[in-house]
């Protein structure tokens, strides 16, 4: 199944039907509820490009299977559940998000002359030293 706007909808709308809710997803996934409500959208499509690795991130590889080229089923009537059965609830593989690198600091201080450059460092609680070469 090529990786389109289309088939994440019909992808991501059958992890939903599988989990039995948008929540349920959006907690086995690691994403929120409007995360999942959006792949769902074909109004947020219109708008919005979504990446292969940001949806591979929260739901799993996107393989090439028979399975997902099968058309949806409606869902059983209640009629048609039988009593006492159980329900094994599928799990979705986490995929480990590499951590971002910590953003640098940085600290701009004005000050009129020398002096109060160091009176302000102290304040902070730094000082200031020349070193020569």
């Amino acid at each position: 199944m090529e990786f389109n706007a289309e088939n994440v909808i019909v992808r991501t709308r059958k992890l939903r039907d599988e989990f039995g809710s948008t929540k349920a997803l959006a907690e086995a996934s690691g994403c929120s509820r409007a995360m999942v409500n959006n792949y769902c959208s074909p109004a947020y499509h219109k708008l919005h490009k979504v990446a292969k690795v940001t949806w591979e991130r929260y739901f799993g590889a996107w393989d090439y299977t028979v399975k997902d080229t099968e058309p949806a089923t409606e869902a059983p009537m209640v009629d048609d559940i039988v009593e006492g059965a159980t329900v094994e609830t599928p799990t979705v593989e986490q995929t480990e998000v590499p951590a971002k690198p910590a953003a640098k600091s940085k600290i701009i201080i004005e000050v009129p002359s020398l002096e109060q450059l160091e009176e302000t460092l102290a304040s902070f609680g730094f000082r200031l030293e020349f070193i020569p070469r």
